[in-house]
């Protein structure tokens, strides 16, 4: 019994020895799941899919930003520069006691326009004094969706014409108002003659003024005073200033 069951157990071992030469049976069982490796990607923030780590996706190239047409979440508003006049010195009331000796008149820079206007937004009456100190008066009005009559910075016809003024923006309470004003050296001749299209205007001064909020249909009258070195340094040569503003 013992010699023919070591007779079998020695058939069933030269049966599963495999020859020299032929081929080896897999180490491992087919089908089973292993893990792949992704592929090396510069660190450029994207995220490799969570599959990557249980071996079930295959590999392949990472996704880049869909083709779609995205948009600002806060849109460009429009904005409105003017360049002012050339500076002409403030006149003195009548029997006015004379200036201090070596002491300029102040200069003032008015606007050519009576308005500025960015979408349902308004500035006029703009008007910026400069003094040889150094200090500086800037005086304005600003509007947004202004009512009708009286002294309106808006036309009576974009009342009476057309769409209303106020058709797309009348349910705005109030906007976010931003100026600037900057002070130009060499941009002209006392004459008024202005510098090619091409030619450059050095800044030599400018003025951030503090944002400020405007309601709906109320006019804010608004004033700002201030002492600045550069306008100290170069008053001699400024002879034009240009207001810039937009709105939030």
């Amino acid at each position: 019994m013992t010699a023919r069951l070591t007779a079998a157990a020695a058939a069933v071992i030269a049966a599963c020895v495999v020859p020299e030469g032929a081929a080896q049976p897999p180490t491992r069982p087919p089908n089973l799941p292993r893990r792949a490796d992704p592929p090396a990607a510069p660190l450029t923030g994207i995220l490799r899919a969570p599959e990557w780590r249980h071996g079930s996706a295959r590999p392949g190239t990472l996704p880049g930003v869909p083709d779609y047409a995205y948009t600002a979440a806060h849109p460009v508003r429009p904005a409105v520069a003017v360049l002012s006049l050339v500076r002409v010195p403030a006149g003195r009331i009548a029997g006015a006691a004379p200036l201090p000796e070596g002491t300029h008149p102040a200069q003032m820079y008015q606007l050519p326009v009576a308005r500025m206007q960015a979408d349902h937004c308004f500035l006029s009456r703009v008007a910026v004094a400069l003094h040889d100190d150094g200090s500086y008066n800037l005086s304005f009005r600003a509007d947004q969706n202004p009512r009708p009559g009286g002294d309106s910075p808006a036309l009576p016809t974009e009342f009476t014409e057309g769409p209303r003024l106020t058709q797309q923006t009348g349910q705005l309470k109030r906007n976010l108002f931003l100026v600037r004003v900057r002070g130009y050296a060499g941009s002209g001749s006392v004459t008024g003659e202005r510098p090619g299209p091409d030619l450059g205007r050095p800044a030599v001064w400018e003025l951030a003024v503090e944002p400020f909020w405007v309601p709906n249909g109320e006019p804010y009258p608004g004033f700002v005073s201030g002492r600045s070195e550069m306008v100290r340094r170069y008053f001699e040569y400024i002879d034009r200033v240009e207001v810039e503003f937009t709105y939030r």
